[in-house]
Formats: C-alpha cells, structure tokens, sequence
C-alpha cells in the first residue's frame, strides 16, 4: 500500500467533470480512486468546462478545481452553441472542415488552436507553479486530449524535476485509420518529445500501450473502469421479452463505424417478431443524431427509432440496463491501431446487458476477451461468416428474459490504480 499522508497530487485537465465529455467520465473515476493514494488534491482546468453541458452525475466536490482561460475554437463553438461541445456529424464530413480540423489537430497548431491554446498553456503553468510551491506538490498528473495539458506537465516538470509525472493517453496519439493529423511520424516525434520527461505513461488498452512502448517512460494499462452503485438501474429491464431492444450511446465515426450487416439482420427479423407480437426498438443517445438518422433511413428502420439525444451519466446507464443488446462499435487494422476500447464498452459492461461489438477490420484480442467472456458476442467486418452470426445472435436473444450480469468494476480500477502505485519506483525521498 502507498501512504497518501506522504503525496499530494496536481492534475492538469483541460475537461474536467462535471463536464458532459468522455474524457471527463475517466477523470472522475481516477480521481475518486486517487483520493485513496494522496492526501490532497488539486486541479487546474479550462474555464471552458464551465460553458460546456455539465452532468449531475459527475460532481467531486471534494476536489478544488482552479480554473484557467482558454482562448480556442472550441471556446467560441460551445459559446455559440449553448454547450454543445463537438461539431455535428454533416458538418465534420465536409472536406474542407476534415482537413481544418486535421491541420489543428498537428503539430504546431494543436497548442496554438487546439483546446487551451497558448493563453491556457501559460496561465496554466503560471498557476500550476505557484501550486506546486505552496501546497508541496510530489505528484503531477496529466492528459491528452488536449495537447495543451501535455504541454503544462512539461514545463512544470522541466522547472521541478522531481515530480513524478503521470501522463495520461487516453487515444492514439496517432491513428491511421482515422486520419486525423496530417503528418504522422511527425507527430509522434512531438509526442515523443514533450512525454520523454514523463515518470510514467498511463493508457486505457493494450493495444494503445503497444504504439507507446519505445517512447521511454514505463507505460502502465488503467481500463476505463466506471463502478456504479446500480441503483434502479435494473428497474427498466424488460423481463417479459416483449421488446427487442438495441441501444447505441455516443459518439458516432461513420468513416469507421459499420453497422451496416446488424440493420440487415434486424430486417430479416422483422417480420418474425411481428408474429410474434415483439415490438422492435432502436435507441440512440448522443449528439449525433442526423447521421443515426441517415442510417435509419437507408436501412428502412425510421419507424423503429428513439431518439433521446445526449443524457446525464445516470441516464444513459439506465437506457443502457433496459437493452436487450447494447452495440458497440469500433476499428482495428493490422500493423495500425489495436485497442480502441472506448469508455462507452465499460459503461455496457457495467449494465450487465449483451454486448454485440461489431469490429471495421480484424479482431481485437483484448476487446474480444473483455466481452466474450459471457458478456455477448464480437464480430468483425472481415469474418466471411459474418451474417450467419448476427442472424444467430439476434434470433438467440429474441424473446429471451435475461438475468443481468454483474462485474467487479470497482475492485478492477481499484487494482490497476494501486499497481500503478505501488510498482512505479517513485522517488526514494517520497516514498
């Protein structure tokens, strides 16, 4: 065990909750289970947070935050649009827009007009030395996205040498597959760069962990873990099969994301049901709700859709444990990227419903141990037997009452935190 009387963390975070972004769903369970490794804590985030839509469900009112300006597009967009924190789905298709935000996304520009932003950078280190002098800070904890936050912790470990710095990855910092910076080797000379002071990497899969091996720092796996007290969350299941429910919540890829052989099978299904008396539901919670739409309506199933748009953590985690399957959605390539597991996987499996994970390219080792492990069914865009299977799976599930299933979650993000702690070798004078 760490003895937390003899640490005291600083956290840079650009979206720290009760911000209504994933990124801040990770940050308020790493910093509800930190709080067992330090005697206190303290944050620097963005303003921005504060105009962004904000989550009950995500408050740590025990934790000081210090807010710093930022001056960035995303400030301006989320003033404009009442807190909408991302561009629709159309708008982010357009070419012209793709390739902006690529460009902001690279090297320079993401300090520059990436989240923070230069005014963010400084104010934050200004504010962030001024911590580390008068609260005796030992620990210093950081995360992309943004760069911006990456950026802090260097400097304020290159004027105090001995924090132990914990970076935190939470995506690739370069993706092939999504094409999202313009030059990858030299990006990822930058990252390189800035995260070489860095004590120790952390990172949300092995497969993202496997790109940052030969960056320097140890790098240390922590999943996104999200314990619930799950109370009355079970009230909405349907027991009685009279329903087939299908729930996708989030964020929407559609460059990467193919449901297309799900709605197929959910077609040839349809009338089945119907004789049945099952009635079909599909729900989706997010801000993307015009391209749902345009797969609903290309596939025929507008009559069977429910929208709810974004909702509070305890509202998605109840529409969540009312599916008869949640699906998930993701990528992998070979010799790109592995291990796109994204928070909304760990909020399924918390809901203890069937997951159906519907892979664009080859299988993921990690994702498939994570949920075929009784948790439901993984399939991959390039399985030749791809069809057979979904029409399997969807008729197994059909009409069937479905006790949930439970995981340790909590004791899982509990371990992994500890390991972290316990296994770093942190500097003897703090130990």
């Amino acid at each position: 065990m760490t003895d937390p009387e003899k640490y005291r963390l600083l956290s840079v975070c650009y979206s720290f909750p009760p911000a209504r972004v994933a990124a801040a769903i990770r940050m308020f369970y790493l910093h509800r289970e930190f709080k067992a490794h330090f005697d206190s804590i303290h944050v620097i985030s963005s303003m921005d947070r504060n105009l962004m839509e904000q989550d009950p469900d995500l408050v740590l009112p025990e934790i000081p935050v210090l807010d710093v300006r930022a001056w960035d597009p995303r400030h301006v967009w989320v003033r404009r649009e009442g807190g909408r924190p991302t561009l629709p789905g159309p708008v982010k298709r357009n070419r012209l827009v793709r390739w902006v935000l690529r460009a902001r996304d690279t090297f320079p520009l993401n300090i520059i007009l990436g989240d923070g932003g230069v005014i963010y950078i400084l104010r934050g280190y200004k504010m962030g030395s001024e911590l580390v002098r008068k609260r005796e800070i030992t620990h210093l904890f950081t995360t992309f996205r943004p760069l911006s936050d990456h950026v802090i912790g260097w400097l304020l470990k290159w004027n105090f040498p001995y924090l132990v710095w914990i970076a935190d990855i939470q995506d690739p910092p370069v993706d092939p597959t999504r094409r999202h910076v313009l030059n990858g080797p030299w990006q990822r000379m930058w990252f390189r760069f800035f995260l070489k002071r860095a004590s120790i990497l952390t990172t949300v899969s092995r497969g993202v962990k496997e790109g940052l091996t030969d960056w320097g720092p140890p790098v240390v796996v922590i999943h996104n873990w999200m314990p619930s007290s799950r109370v009355g969350l079970d009230s909405g299941i349907n027991m009685d099969g009279s329903v087939f429910r299908v729930v996708y919540t989030g964020t929407i890829y559609p460059d990467h994301h193919r449901p297309q052989l799900l709605w197929q099978a959910i077609r040839r299904m349809i009338p089945e049901w119907a004789s049945q008396g099952i009635t079909l539901e599909l729900h989706y919670a997010g801000h993307d709700d015009a391209i749902w739409d345009q797969w609903m309506v290309k596939h025929g199933l507008s009559n069977y859709s429910i929208q709810h748009g974004p909702l509070a953590l305890t509202e998605v985690r109840r529409l969540q444990a009312s599916a008869t399957m949640n699906l998930l959605l993701t990528w992998s390539k070979p010799g790109q990227v592995l291990g796109i597991l994204t928070s909304k996987l760990f909020d399924y499996l918390e809901a203890g419903r069937p997951i159906l994970a519907l892979v664009h390219g080859i299988m993921d080792p990690e994702l498939n141990e994570l949920v075929g492990q009784g948790h439901g069914l993984v399939i991959t865009t390039e399985d030749e037997g791809a069809p057979e299977k979904f029409d399997a799976f969807v008729r197994y599930w059909t009409a069937k009452v479905y006790p949930p299933y439970r995981i340790d979650s909590g004791i899982r993000l509990k371990e992994e935190v500890a390991h972290m702690m316990v296994h770093h070798p942190f500097p003897a004078e703090i130990r």
